[in-house]
């Protein structure tokens, strides 16, 4: 595959990029929830992870719980 090449290739000794994205980006995302809902809102973005970590084994599962996820995220953002 010509694009995993040349993202190797891009990517080469920068591993630490593999893992500081994504915690960048989770606590950008949860410092947000918490600003914009509160404890709700941060509540809702926990419960939206777990439901995202189970999607692959429980998919069903996982798109309920990620919908009770959303519907507090729109609880919490429309209290505070």
């Amino acid at each position: 595959n010509a694009f995993a090449e040349a993202a190797k290739s891009i990517l080469a000794g920068s591993e630490i990029f593999i893992w500081l994205v994504p915690i960048v980006a989770l606590v950008i995302s949860v410092l947000g929830a918490f600003a914009t809902g509160g404890w709700l809102g941060l509540i809702a973005v926990g419960i939206a992870f777990i439901g995202g970590i189970v999607f692959i084994k429980y998919t069903v599962a996982s798109l309920v719980i990620v919908g009770v996820a959303i519907i507090l995220g729109f609880v919490a953002s429309t209290e505070s």
